[in-house]
């Protein structure tokens, strides 16, 4: 099996080092235009030469990948696509769409045939902990990257396994496990040296160095990083550049060279912005308010502080965000708000606490410590100066601790050896005890007896209840199955018949005419197709809960409107986990829905959409609105779809309001009462 890499310095690793070369051979295997699993693999290739130069052509790329795949039917090339798109959606800031998309992948993976996929697992495993890694929820994004690294180890293939050591690598060293660390990465490093991958070589000895960041060892890492900066500069790794300016600024800043520290942190911004890496960005705009923290021009540092925050805010980064928010308190307590602040920066460390960041547990309850004692209370700064010496003791003991766990291991292992001596000195006293347990056996199987009779007559009678009720329920479906197939599919077909006729009839007189009653079979067989899949997913009973609607939704959004370049904001309030709608009424709800959408997209010129679902006093409401053209409803005569939206609001007994007009958007609310 060949795996498929992931993200995007993983997918880089079997690229040749010169882009030029390797794109015109990807171009070529793309013209040909085979439509094979040759071409899918070129496309989604091509894709990531671009993730580091031009996200946007490369996310164009990725989706002619989807597209391509799904024709084929290659799962494997389907997952490294949805792969790649939550990478270009997270660092886009944009992380409700790589959310979609990793969904997308774990549905990828459940589907029957790919429970043993190892190449679609492997890729939803490293996806989901990096993802999970990058929104600082470490303890779950370590589960995730363990189980990768499990997959490529048992394939062999050593670029792969290297892969995901570096991931777990990175983990542990955001947990404050810097010995766990370095292993993975000498571990990675290692291989890398035998494959001679210089692109691996480099990422090795850019996140040793982190380590030794994080260790406050910055001529240790100072080493390191120049040799990371050096092979990136020489393969021509640009988003590899701005990871190595950003940490040469980290260690110039920790061995007290500012000037030096801004520069690279400029060097990195400007790489990061023309990537438009809005997660570079956040990391970036944090680091820099640190150097103005130690050079105490607390008026940038708050500046930046809030910069990064606004960033990470929107990137859904927990860690970066608490961060922020210890250093700005840390930065503004007065006197007269010490309690105040000292409950903020709390809060701020108890969210890194349930993320399992343990470097940064420590720099909070420094800051408490350093505010307590700038106001004098020195009962206080000694308490919290405690904790914190407690916390940095046992991040540099790891060693140590190391050390216990073997011997732990082992001491763990001679006991289970003595427990099953023991256990076989047990089996023979339950023997003589099963004997005597035998008569009590006897005693109770007769009750039992009894009451699986009883038991058996009360479920008959249930299953009867049931079984009548079910069939009603069938009954009922059938009907409007055979009704809507009828209704949307019928007429349909009905015209097309008659084109069809009539184009044999004018074949030989008109070309002109052929070919446009040709385009409207298209066009009416492809509307067959859509009327069909939204009847099949209405009637599965898996979808009967409104959070299936929702997903369904928020899918179709971004399905329509990425491609397009429309940004969108599907927000959801209220607890829908308690609300219940009908077929008939879920099915109507996501038409009304998609009717909109499609008319926003296809119609308004709009480049934004709000949406918002919201349950609150026993209506579930619909709001969906654009900042496109609109139009005059005096003026503008109604097409099937809004006659369709209206028609179906009032099948549910719902209200629906249209707001539009000339150049001021359209703005749709729909209210359906759950009773």
């Amino acid at each position: 099996m060949k795996p498929i890499l992931i993200f995007l310095f993983i997918i880089f690793l079997f690229l040749q080092p010169l882009f030029a070369q390797r794109t015109d051979s990807l171009q070529k295997v793309i013209a040909a235009a085979n439509k094979d699993v040759e071409e899918a693999k070129a496309i989604n290739a091509l894709a990531s030469e671009y993730m580091r130069t031009d996200l946007a052509k490369a996310k164009t790329y990725l989706y002619n990948a989807i597209s391509l795949s799904k024709q084929i039917g290659s799962e494997v090339q389907l997952s490294s696509a949805y792969v790649q798109l939550v990478s270009v959606h997270h660092n886009g800031g944009r992380s409700d769409s790589a959310l979609i998309y990793l969904e997308k992948l774990k549905r990828l993976t459940l589907q029957p045939g790919n429970k043993d996929n190892k190449s679609i697992l492997g890729n939803y495993y490293a996806t989901a902990g990096l993802y999970y890694k990058k929104t600082g929820n470490l303890k779950q994004a370590i589960t995730f990257i363990k189980k990768s690294v499990a997959i490529a180890e048992q394939d062999g293939n050593k670029t792969s396994i290297a892969g995901q050591l570096i991931n777990l690598g990175n983990t542990y060293n955001l947990l404050g496990d810097y010995k766990s660390a370095l292993l993975q990465q000498l571990r990675a490093l290692k291989l890398f040296e035998e494959e001679k991958n210089l692109k691996g070589q480099s990422f090795c000895y850019q996140n040793i160095s982190n380590s030794f960041i994080e260790m406050k060892q910055f001529k240790n890492a100072l080493s390191y990083a120049l040799k990371s900066l050096e092979i990136k500069k020489s393969i021509n790794d640009t988003r590899g550049i701005c990871t190595a300016e950003m940490g040469l600024g980290q260690i110039y800043n920790g061995l007290g060279k500012y000037a030096e520290a801004l520069t690279h942190y400029s060097n990195a911004m400007t790489i990061a912005s023309n990537l438009k890496l809005t997660s570079e960005q956040a990391k970036i705009n944090y680091n820099i308010a640190k150097t103005y923290i130690e050079k105490k021009d607390s008026i940038n540092a708050v500046s930046y502080l809030n910069k990064s925050r606004q960033m990470a805010e929107q990137l859904g980064d927990s860690s970066i965000t608490s961060s922020v928010q210890l250093e700005l308190t840390a930065l503004q307590t007065k006197k007269q708000s010490l309690p105040l602040s000292e409950k903020t920066l709390l809060s701020s460390i108890e969210k890194m606490q349930r993320s399992g960041q343990l470097p940064k547990e420590a720099v909070g309850y420094q800051r408490i410590a350093e505010i307590f004692a700038a106001n004098q209370q020195y009962d206080k700064a000694l308490e919290y100066t405690k904790k914190f010496y407690d916390y940095r003791d046992s991040i540099n003991n790891n060693e140590l601790l190391m050390q216990v766990k073997k011997i732990e291991e082992q001491y763990n292992l001679d006991k289970k050896e003595k427990e099953i001596a023991i256990l076989k000195k047990d089996q023979l006293l339950q023997q003589a005890q099963i004997e005597k347990q035998k008569l009590y056996q006897t005693g109770g199987a007769v009750f039992l007896v009894l009451m699986v009779f009883i038991a058996i007559l009360i479920i008959n009678r249930y299953r009867t209840v049931q079984k009548n009720r079910q069939l009603l329920a069938m009954e009922k479906m059938r009907n409007g199955i055979a009704r809507d197939l009828h209704d949307d599919i019928g007429s349909t077909l009905t015209s097309i018949n008659i084109l069809s006729k009539v184009m044999l009839q004018e074949t030989s007189r008109n070309n002109s005419v052929q070919t446009q009653n040709l385009l409207k079979i298209k066009e009416h067989s492809s509307s067959i197709m859509d009327s069909m899949s939204d009847i099949v997913w209405a009637i599965n009973p898996h979808n009967d809960t409104v959070e299936k609607v929702i997903f369904k939704m928020k899918e179709f959004a971004s399905e329509v409107l990425d491609p397009l370049n429309i940004a969108f904001n599907f927000l959801v309030e209220g607890d829908f986990s308690q609300a219940r709608l009908t077929l008939d009424k879920r099915k109507d709800l996501y038409l009304i829905f998609k009717e909109a959408v499609n008319n926003a997209a296809k119609y308004s010129n709009c480049d934004k959409v709000n949406i918002i679902l919201k349950h609150a006093e026993g209506n579930i409401n619909l709001q969906v609105n654009d900042n496109g053209c609109g139009f005059d409803e005096q003026k503008v005569k109604y097409g099937n779809g809004v006659r369709n939206i209206r028609e179906r609001a009032k099948n549910m007994l719902a209200s629906l309001t249209y707001n539009t007009s000339s150049g001021n958007g359209t703005d749709i609310q729909l209210s359906i009462p759950l009773t």
